[in-house]
């Protein structure tokens, strides 16, 4: 009994968490009467494959969107849509490796942060401005930006961390969590839960690595993190507030009536902070 209890546990979950992930029918209802329409592409490469959505002409300057956990590059729709910045930047949204239409050759590479970035980064080839790229990452695709940003400052301009797991010792884990590793419940999940329980149990580790590149990130940052986010420690907005406040121009903005998802809940907050780098 207390096994089917916890599987019905996962069940409910599941359809909470659905809300994180957007599936292929609902983005094709989505651009069905809309004019900007996306343009999809592949990388391939020895290591992986990655699945690339771009809008705008590809000599604008290039803004990278990086998901979260589950999740697909169509989270970010309500930003995706904007007229104003497809007509001024070259919009850029990727699966991260292990989500969508991405993958690994290796299992195991999906779950470091170091070799996704390196992937990733390979998106931006697909512009044609010269011009360095705003990156932005979302919950567990703040750390793969930041480390973007770290290795790559000669391509990163700006950095927007919005709802960012990135401190280590913050990492949230429900009573079910382990439970995601049973192989009966992991039969009755998307691949994309699947995919995200396996991040989580790898992500302190990657966190970890990469805790002392956060002061070293030359490229001005900006964080958003909201009151009401029930899915991270608002320790991370701390954690953020420590490494990054050394440089002046770095901002940190918390949105008190917000949840996890700033990128639906507030989207024109990120749109006009990304229109105010069009001079720059």
């Amino acid at each position: 009994m207390r096994f089917l209890f916890i599987i019905f546990i996962f069940i409910s979950c599941s359809s909470c968490f659905r809300n994180f992930v957007t599936t292929e029918k609902e983005t094709e209802n989505h651009y069905f009467s809309r004019k900007n329409k996306p343009n999809y592409s592949s990388i391939k490469t020895d290591s992986s494959d990655l699945h690339v959505v771009s809008f705008g002409k590809t000599t604008n300057p290039p803004i990278l969107f990086i998901h979260g956990a589950p999740g697909s590059w169509n989270d970010y729709f309500s930003i995706l849509d904007d007229t104003l910045l497809i007509n001024n930047f070259h919009l850029i949204a990727i699966d991260r490796p292990g989500y969508g239409k991405s993958k690994f050759k290796r299992k195991k590479d999906e779950f470091s942060i170091e070799k996704q970035a390196n992937e990733i980064v390979k998106s931006l080839e697909i512009n044609h401005s010269g011009q360095k790229g705003i990156v932005i990452g979302r919950s567990y695709g703040a750390p793969v930006a930041g480390k973007i940003a770290f290795l790559y400052p000669e391509k990163t301009a700006e950095l927007l961390l919005v709802s960012p797991a990135i401190d280590p010792k913050s990492e949230k884990f429900w009573f079910f969590s382990r439970f995601g590793k049973s192989k009966i419940i992991r039969s009755i999940l998307p691949n994309s839960f699947n995919q995200a329980t396996d991040e989580k149990y790898n992500h302190i580790q990657e966190l970890q690595l990469m805790e002392d590149n956060w002061e070293k990130i030359k490229s001005n940052t900006t964080v958003y993190f909201a009151g009401k986010d029930k899915v991270i420690s608002q320790k991370n907005f701390d954690f953020a507030k420590i490494k990054l406040g050394k440089n002046p121009l770095n901002n940190f903005i918390f949105l008190k009536n917000s949840n996890h998802m700033i990128s639906n809940s507030n989207p024109q907050i990120i749109i006009n902070q990304l229109l105010s780098l069009i001079k720059k």
